[in-house]
């Protein structure tokens, strides 16, 4: 019912703006044409020595003219406006109040919720949410979200502030948060645009003030479209200035709307070009020397921006100026911080930086902390990324006062057996980042700590992740996430996946088959994690309509080739597949280390690591008590509990295969830098070379022995050794 009624109700507004427009030209164009025929009148009757070649005539149709041309701007401007709605604003409505039962102990003091109730003039009632303390109140800090979120997304970040201030041994417990929601989100009536946050906003926080009872200094935080009316407030708020704190902010609407544009044609042309490269009857070659070079179009595209920024100003109703309102709040005094995810596509970071820049120019006054850039954080994020960060600005946090943790050893304290906990490290290379092999496979090498070494890196699993890795528990006691793209997307990463299933998010491809030329020399990284023993599998590629079973030595060549050619630049290839005689009655392939020892001499490659690995399924005590507990806190706060017949016993009793009986081998090489284009010649192995490469078989049924002591892997004594000792050895 709800889906209909939002459609008549786009039905309805699309109609009658369709009339006012037209209604618009026709009665301007009518002005128009009566005030040129009265001014033409009076021109012929004064004996005006200009009269047009007949004033009666041409001043009417002048008239006329420019009233239709005034007509259409307004129409312009209306759908301008229309649009910018639909785009800017996502509002959502919920009543539910479920969430005010919560609360939090910090030692003596209550944090809990009460409701902040006012109304806004010609518009109705509004609400917002104060989240405060039992005790006195000294500071308050107001709270606005982007354009998608409501005042309650803000209690997942609440919850984790107030966990860490509880972590304290004299936590600050003087300090407030108001949870602003805007005209029509939550509860509240209207429709927002710019005038109504702001004196919505100012509304709430007065009301808020009025409730504390007290005098307390006013902190604003903001981010996306919050970040815009936080900056307004504090440009337009008449008590004492305090901190003002921009979270991936942008300039204003025109240069939002032409960052848009730039994303959708940068994504929406390689698909296009494509497709048109897929339907011509002539080589590619052909085409490429007709076409302008990306380089060239990226110029005119940078020179053309300030233009189309310029044409835009007057057009698009809701502004959202930034640049104004920040400048008016630093001389007002407000003390301005800017956060910004390094890898934000919808708000670009320089964006933050020259909101950053213009703050202490109109201050007068540079700080080192003005802008701070939250590595391998994007848009949606960026706040629990750079959560040290945050509550470092917000005074939240005291490093001398931390309680001693309560779950995992410290760094540099492990247990017996334990986790040894990893970061990922960041190195230049040629004037680009280039992440570590030994961190982007550290779960593939290490099963059981998986779960540890992804939350090191700030990985924040769910509940769907723990559920999933208690239900491989029926299998092996190996935590498995339910998807790495999820994984990789979360830590901030831009990530595709490519699979024939299309499962978990993947783009239906066929690794057995050239791929289409919009996704060549698109990454930095290509992970092969037990993909390519499956191209040319019979019963995967049988199992969908539209795919033919290829031979099974072309089907393996065009996989390689693909990922050959996924590659931009001197970038990383990642394999780690099931060696030869393990893992048996899986996949198609096998392969040796000798098999990439080769490859990477054939195609060029630089090898940084070849090795064999044996999965661990074994946990530490650490580890286990770290899963169970982090397990029963999702489910409190989904109202869940499990059965009573999971216990944490049940991991030490679960069947597993043997360790001793499978290994993998990793490979990690590094493309040169020579070949860059997506042509094929860029792929330097013939299909025939590559047949001919050692150490790549056929999967046949073997029986389930120590596959170390097969004869196709040939591993020496001293690797049989290093294998049972430390689960791994290096084959270069």
């Amino acid at each position: 019912m709800q889906e209909a009624s939002d459609l008549w109700d786009f039905l309805r507004r699309g109609c009658w703006g369709l009339l006012a427009a037209l209604g618009r030209v026709s009665l301007t164009s009518l002005l128009g044409a009566l005030l040129g025929a009265v001014l033409g009148a009076g021109l012929r009757l004064l004996g005006a020595p200009v009269t047009f070649g007949g004033s009666l005539l041409v001043t009417p149709l002048l008239g006329a003219l420019l009233g239709a041309s005034v007509g259409a701007f307004r129409c312009l401007r209306y759908y301008a406006g229309v649009l910018e709605a639909l785009m800017l604003y996502h509002p959502r409505k919920s009543r539910d109040v479920s969430f005010m039962d919560m609360s939090w102990q910090l030692g003596d003091v209550e944090y809990s919720i009460q409701m902040v109730s006012y109304t806004l003039p010609n518009v109705g009632p509004q609400v917002s949410y104060l989240l405060r303390p039992s005790g006195r109140v000294e500071t308050l800090w107001a709270f606005f979200g982007g354009n998608a979120m409501l005042a309650v997304d803000w209690l997942t970040f609440f919850d984790k502030v107030l966990t860490h201030m509880g972590e304290h041994q004299k936590p600050r417990t003087t300090v407030a948060f108001l949870l602003v929601d805007y005209p029509g989100y939550g509860r509240n009536a209207g429709e927002p645009s710019p005038e109504r946050v702001l004196e919505s906003s100012k509304l709430a926080l007065e009301a808020a003030v009025q409730q504390l009872h007290s005098e307390v200094q006013v902190q604003l935080l903001g981010h996306s479209l919050g970040a815009a009316a936080a900056a307004q407030l504090a440009a337009d708020w008449p008590s004492a200035p305090g901190l003002l704190v921009l979270s991936a902010p942008f300039i204003d609407i025109p240069h939002m709307a032409v960052q848009l544009l730039s994303v959708v044609l940068s994504k929406g042309l390689p698909h296009l070009y494509g497709l048109v490269v897929d339907a011509l009857p002539f080589q590619v070659q052909t085409l490429e020397k007709y076409l302008p070079s990306s380089r060239w179009m990226a110029s005119v595209g940078q020179r053309l921006k300030p233009w189309i920024v310029l044409l835009l100003w007057p057009v698009v109703p809701h502004l959202w100026d930034n640049s104004k309102s920040v400048g008016k709040a630093a001389k007002a005094g407000w003390q301005i911080h800017v956060l910004h995810g390094a890898q934000d596509d919808l708000i670009p970071s320089h964006m933050g930086q020259t909101l950053a820049n213009l703050s202490q120019k109109e201050a007068q006054k540079v700080r080192e902390d003005a802008f701070s850039e939250i590595p391998r954080a994007g848009h949606n994020d960026v706040v629990l990324k750079g959560f040290e960060k945050y509550i470092k600005l917000m005074g939240l946090t005291d490093v001398r006062g931390r309680k001693p943790s309560l779950g995992l050893p410290e760094d540099g304290a492990e247990e017996e057996n334990g986790p040894r906990k990893m970061r990922i490290r960041e190195s230049s290379h040629e004037g680009k980042f280039e992440r570590r092999w030994a961190d982007w496979v550290a779960c593939g090498v290490r099963t059981a700590g998986a779960l540890t070494v992804l939350t090191s890196h700030g990985y924040a699993p769910d509940l769907r992740d723990l559920l999933s890795i208690l239900q491989s528990l029926s299998l092996s006691p190996s935590p498995t996430i339910t998807s790495a793209k999820k994984v990789f997307e979360r830590l901030g990463y831009r990530h595709t996946s490519l699979d024939i299933n299309g499962r978990d998010g993947a783009q239906v491809v066929d690794l057995s088959r050239p791929l289409n030329v919009s996704l060549l020399s698109s990454c930095d990284v290509v992970t092969n994690f037990g993909t390519t023993e499956h191209v040319g599998e019979g019963e995967y590629i049988n199992a969908l309509a539209g795919f033919e079973l290829l031979d099974l030595w072309s089907s393996q060549y065009q996989a390689f080739r693909n990922i050959h050619q996924l590659l931009r630049g001197d970038g990383l290839i990642i394999h780690m597949v099931p060696a030869a005689g393990c893992w048996p009655r899986h996949g198609a392939v096998e392969y040796e280390p000798q098999f990439f020892q080769a490859l990477a001499g054939a195609a060029g490659y630089e090898i940084l690591n070849l090795s064999l690995h044996r999965p661990s399924y074994y946990w530490s005590p650490a580890e286990e008590r770290f899963f169970w507990d982090l397990l029963h806190e999702l489910l409190a706060r989904e109202s869940l509990t499990l059965p009573e017949s999971i216990v944490p016993e049940m991991v030490s009793i679960m069947p597993h295969l043997e360790q001793a009986k499978q290994a993998n081998v990793l490979a990690v090489f590094r493309r040169g830098p020579g070949s860059r284009g997506p042509s094929s010649r860029d792929w330097a192995v013939a299909e025939e070379r590559f047949q001919r490469l050692p150490g790549l078989h056929w999967k046949a049924t073997a029986a389930l022995g120590p596959c170390l002591l097969s004869s196709k892997l040939q591993v020496s004594r001293a690797c049989e050794e290093a294998m049972a000792e430390t689960g791994s050895c290096s084959m270069r």
